[in-house]
């Protein structure tokens, strides 16, 4: 399966952090959650943030507590 064919697999806001994600190059749940705006909540963001990393499309890395 090709990368385009995984992103047809993604909800709305799914995609929406992806292209955050791609256009930032690296986010935390925090800038995350400022770039998506009203709505979105810290924990809503750490929650997408994990569940594509739990898909395989974004890889996580440990910066001190966070």
């Amino acid at each position: 399966m090709g990368e385009t064919e995984d992103f047809e697999d993604l909800s709305r806001r799914e995609r929406e952090v992806m292209y955050v994600v791609h256009r930032l190059g690296e986010v935390t749940a925090e800038s995350l959650q400022r770039e998506i705006g009203e709505g979105f909540s810290y924990s809503g963001a750490r929650r997408y943030l994990s569940m594509l990393h739990d898909r395989g499309l974004l890889l996580m890395r440990k910066d001190g507590n966070r």
